[in-house]
């Protein structure tokens, strides 16, 4: 069993670099540390790992919305808030569509889908759900971000939540991720794994 030290990195296939880095830096507050013609990599200022961002080019398919990535925001307020001003804003960005903010899984959200054909969440998890076995309802920051680091929204992304892979069979994948990767399963459900 390989015993890691820490997930680094996440990777993200989109078609255009030009399309999609706005999304993340200017709606999900993330910052470009590092850009090639084709590859650039964004960072959240409270996330220790990085996310790759790979140009596949404009015949690049829809992802499946099993697989993306999270933003969390510190109050629920935020929520409603988000999905306004995501809307508001979504020729501009190119986005799809924007779902309308709902309750799942203990965490109050919205998905969109970013022209590079993946879904994104910000999401809201009230922290009393770690009382309830959900230990990744926790914040994930130590220092939150405040209206002047990401000013005019009405939210704030005070970190990059989480990653998820849709799988074919989750009791072999679960197996992989325990016994061949050493990772802590820390919960999910009939469909899911955290």
């Amino acid at each position: 069993m390989l015993k890691p030290i820490g997930l680094t990195e996440g990777h993200y296939e989109c078609r255009s670099l030009d399309e999609t880095l706005p999304i993340f830096t200017d709606l999900l507050a993330a910052e470009v540390v590092e850009r090639t013609d084709k590859q650039a990599t964004v960072k959240h200022p409270n996330t220790a790992w990085r996310l790759v961002i790979h140009e596949g080019g404009p015949d690049s398919k829809n992802k499946p919305h099993t697989n993306h990535y999270g933003f969390r925001v510190a109050t629920s307020k935020e929520i409603p808030r988000a999905h306004a001003y995501i809307s508001d804003h979504k020729a501009q960005y190119k986005i799809k569509s924007v779902t309308t903010p709902h309750e799942a899984h203990f965490a109050y959200s919205i998905y969109f889908k970013e022209p590079g054909g993946n879904d994104l969440e910000i999401e809201y998890y009230n922290p009393g759900a770690s009382k309830h076995g959900r230990q990744n309802a926790a914040p994930h920051w130590n220092t939150p971000l405040t209206e002047e680091d990401f000013p005019g929204r009405g939210y704030i992304p005070q970190a990059m939540s989480h990653g998820t892979l849709n799988c074919d069979d989750k009791e072999t994948s679960d197996k992989f991720l325990a016994n061949v990767l050493g990772l802590d399963i820390i919960g999910g459900g009939r469909t899911s794994t955290y």
